[in-house]
């Protein structure tokens, strides 16, 4: 049985990653603040978590304000704010700017990444819990794609999806 396994880095630096501003400027030319996955969004905030290889995160959670929430939800983003985060659990800040990391497709899968985190991300038992990206996989015998989610007591939840939407 022939299973693609992708943990964030090694998906990251094999497949190359192309970014896209979210905002008109440019993306700047610092290092972003942040870089995880869009998990929630209410009125003009996401919630980006950083996944649980993602060690040298500043943030394991990141609630970002003044951007559009509109396709983010999935979408593996980089994100540079303005200031210093309150002092909240999560953290929150103003965004002065959030690009998107668009990753590459899966070989024999036809969902995207972002399209299979964001469906699996609705399947989550406990709405108010905060979760972090663990690992993804996808399986070409079965068509599936596994979504393993870090809890924050370090529990382990994995979601199923169908490939086929």
């Amino acid at each position: 049985m022939k299973v693609v396994v992708f943990s964030l880095l090694f998906f990251l630096a094999a497949c190359g990653a192309v970014q896209s501003s979210e905002e008109t400027s440019a993306s700047p030319t610092t290092p972003p603040d942040m870089t995880g996955y869009v998990m929630d969004h209410k009125d003009d905030q996401v919630l980006v978590a950083a996944s649980s290889e993602d060690t040298d995160q500043p943030y394991a959670s990141l609630w970002v304000s003044g951007v559009s929430t509109k396709g983010l939800l999935g979408e593996r983003v980089e994100v540079w704010i303005d200031g210093e985060p309150l002092d909240s659990t999560p953290p929150q800040a103003e965004a002065s700017d959030i690009s998107t990391i668009e990753m590459s497709q899966v070989e024999g899968a036809e969902r995207s990444t972002d399209d299979v985190v964001s469906s699996a991300l609705t399947e989550l038992e406990n709405p108010l819990e905060t979760y972090a990206i663990h690992m993804i996989s996808f399986d070409a015998s079965t068509d599936q794609w596994e979504v393993a989610f870090a809890t924050s007591t370090d529990e382990i939840e994995t979601i199923r999806i169908a490939d086929q939407k």
